[in-house]
């Protein structure tokens, strides 16, 4: 029998519940903040917390905008913390959370298997994007991909680096 995928998530307090229950469904094992400390604790705490505890921090952008700058390559601050940001309204959040779940699951994969094992990944209304943190490289590289509702992803082939959907088109990366 093939064990399940299991990633940890750590869900700030402006994230609505219904994303929390997606993650659960799936097999996903959640910390909502209010249970772990304060609701109106500092984001600079909220994301220590979650780097302490191994878990990909879920939270709305506009909550971290202030860290952006001291959650960067070459800055010692949160080198481990991994983070999904919402750009899309909370109505729409968990459909699609549920829409992009199979490609965090394999970038989460993926990270796993290269030093830098940090997943960034934003969600907005039309596009999910991925921040990779190229091995042997200093600099981000983003990977905007497109939104289409029920795409799967699955991991790309060795040789091309390119990010390969179940209906058949590559989406260049």
């Amino acid at each position: 029998m093939v064990e399940r995928l299991r990633i940890r998530f750590f869900i700030d307090n402006c994230v609505p519940d219904s994303v929390a229950g997606v993650l659960r469904n799936a097999g996903h094992e959640v910390i909502l903040l209010r249970d772990s400390i304060a609701p109106d604790a500092p984001d600079s705490f909220v994301a220590a917390v979650a780097e302490l505890h191994g878990a990909v921090l879920v939270s709305y952008d506009k909550d971290f905008r202030s860290l952006a700058p001291r959650i960067g390559v070459g800055q010692r601050r949160f080198r481990k913390l991994s983070r999904i940001g919402f750009k899309c309204s909370e109505p729409q959040a968990a459909r699609r959370l549920e829409s992009a779940l199979s490609l965090i699951e394999h970038e989460w994969t993926l990270a796993q298997s290269v030093p830098d094992k940090r997943i960034m990944i934003e969600i907005g209304p039309a596009y999910i994007r991925t921040i990779r943190y190229p091995v042997g490289q200093r600099s981000r590289s983003a990977t905007p991909v497109p939104f289409r509702p029920g795409r799967r992803f699955s991991p790309p082939p060795p040789e091309a680096g390119m990010l390969y959907v179940s209906d058949g088109g590559p989406i260049s990366t």
